[in-house]
């Protein structure tokens, strides 16, 4: 049996340490460069979020209700309206919009078509065509007044786990199971309990040209996997721990870094904070432990202390630790077609 997270295909992200050391990672889950974004439009690069991701900002602005910024793989970020720009400090929270290569092997091609649709204009033009794949808490859903206050040991847990990345605690969210859908429970800033249902998560394919003729038929035939990034952002999630910020809580976690109490060194690590190789991103994605980078996968020589370890909880177990045949028989009509709106 395949299983979605088995159909993934490693991406190389190429970052650079403070003094232009070329460092290289093979990750499952990715997001865009700030370099890749800029060989877009600045009006295409505008991502709107799901109603989980904008619950992990706290963004009063009028247009955060539309859209939402995007954190990049280079220590930068998209704004809401398009624009590039660095990351001030390390802890500021941005939306993810994850990216993944799936292999095109014989399963996925046979069984493709119920996951293929398309955004079209008002005129029904194709604007572009997506795929679904994997699932996550998207929509918040107002649940009948006698259920929405019972505790989560009134319903049926699925054994899946999600975690609460606007929780500085990461903490852990069962998968509940209500009247032939799929919750999970959690709360919101001002303490209020919040549903959101469990969605097929939607990907923009952005090599439609390129693939085999059995998926598109007027495809070149030179791709092997599809190339996707997700349509709307996921979550929010922030770069990393600012080391300068909270060197005492790193020592109570690390005491074996008190030999790099330095200036000097603690600069060195401050900087490294802002590689992909060691940001939260990459570790919640790919359910890394980035508090050991390995020498196959990464460079151990700018490593820097991180306080938590998603080698258990992640968005990869989540999302995609489920068998390809029991996604395509999915009986959730979400996304497959319908507009787009281009204003």
């Amino acid at each position: 049996m395949v299983k979605l997270k088995d159909l993934l295909m490693p991406f190389t992200v190429k970052d650079y340490a403070y003094d232009d050391t070329l460092i290289k990672t093979s990750d499952l889950v990715f997001v865009d460069s700030c370099k890749k974004l800029k060989s877009i439009p600045t009006k295409k690069r505008k991502i709107k979020p799901t109603d989980f991701a904008s619950k992990h900002m706290l963004d009063s602005r009028e247009e955060a209700k539309t859209y939402i910024d995007q954190i990049l793989s280079d220590y930068a970020y998209s704004e809401l309206d398009g624009k590039l720009y660095n990351i001030d400090t390390v802890n500021e929270v941005h939306g993810v919009c994850p990216c993944i290569h799936v292999k095109l092997n014989k399963a996925l091609i046979e069984n493709i078509t119920p996951l293929l649709g398309q955004r079209t204009n008002s005129q029904g033009e194709v604007f572009y065509h997506t795929f679904k794949f994997g699932v996550y808490p998207q929509t918040k859903r107002e649940l009948e007044t006698e259920f929405s206050a019972l505790p989560e040991s009134y319903f049926t847990k699925t054994g899946k786990i999600f975690v609460d990345t606007s929780d500085s605690y990461f903490s852990n969210l069962d998968e509940l199971f209500h009247k032939g859908k799929k919750y999970i429970r959690c709360f919101s800033f001002d303490g209020d309990v919040e549903w959101f249902e469990v969605q097929p998560i939607v990907w923009r394919i952005r090599n439609w040209k390129e693939l085999p003729k059995t998926i598109n038929p007027h495809g070149t035939g030179t791709a092997k996997y599809l190339d996707l990034k997700s349509e709307k952002a996921l979550l929010g999630l922030y770069f990393h721990e600012d080391l300068l910020d909270n060197w005492n809580d790193f020592l109570a976690h690390w005491p074996s870094y008190r030999d790099l109490m330095g200036a000097k060194d603690m600069r060195k690590l401050s900087f490294n904070c802002q590689l992909w190789q060691n940001s939260i991103v990459r570790g919640f994605l790919n359910g890394i432990d980035v508090n050991f980078i390995k020498n196959e996968n990464g460079n151990p020589d700018y490593g820097t202390p991180c306080i938590s370890n998603f080698e258990q909880n992640n968005f990869i177990k989540s999302a995609m630790d489920m068998e390809l045949s029991d996604f395509i028989k999915l009986e959730n009509p979400f996304y497959n077609t319908g507009y787009l709106d281009l204003d």
